[in-house]
């Protein structure tokens, strides 16, 4: 029995760079996202939780937490990032990066 292979598929792109969604057979969407250097993307929140991962690049991470409204860390390369729902969040992409994200729970 072969098993059915995932789907990518351009859905967005701008100067900022392109989002792909990659859709497995399981229905479980995760998007990969191609970033240029200066691009920001975000500024929201989830209803589920979410993990990020950084593939390649450099990226400033914003959170905004009950104790610190613009809480920001530098991400690195296979670090992942988890988002708990409801926090706003978004990244400041400092050189042109590969990102995947995927939302669980």
């Amino acid at each position: 029995m072969t098993e059915a292979a995932p789907t990518l598929k351009l859905i967005h792109e701008d100067s900022r760079g392109e989002m792909y969604q990659i859709l497995l057979p399981t229905g479980q969407e995760i998007m990969l996202l191609h970033s240029k250097a200066g691009a920001v993307r975000g500024g929201h929140s989830h209803t589920a939780e979410e993990a990020v991962m950084l593939v390649s690049g450099k990226l400033m991470y914003h959170k905004a937490l009950s104790y610190d409204p613009d809480f920001a860390f530098q991400v690195n390369p296979g670090q992942p990032v988890l988002n708990h729902e409801g926090i706003p969040h978004y990244g400041e992409f400092l050189e042109d990066s590969w990102l995947v994200e995927f939302k669980y729970g």
